[in-house]
């Protein structure tokens, strides 16, 4: 079991670097892998055909 309390989040320059792209802060992130949000986060892409592809095999009904 993991103890969301004790957790130790490591901030390489990548990590930095790569949150502030999608305009997002670093308290927002400690929040929500703490648990202290109350709305959970969602991200979404464009799909390539690949992408595409595989879901549609998938979810072939």
């Amino acid at each position: 079991m993991v103890n969301w309390n004790r957790l130790e989040i490591v901030w390489d320059e990548w990590n930095k670097n790569h949150v502030l792209k999608h305009g997002v802060k670093k308290k927002e992130i400690e929040n929500a892998l703490r648990g202290k949000i109350y709305v959970n986060p969602i991200t979404a892409r464009n799909a390539d055909k690949s992408m595409k592809k595989l879901y549609k095999k998938k979810v072939r009904i």
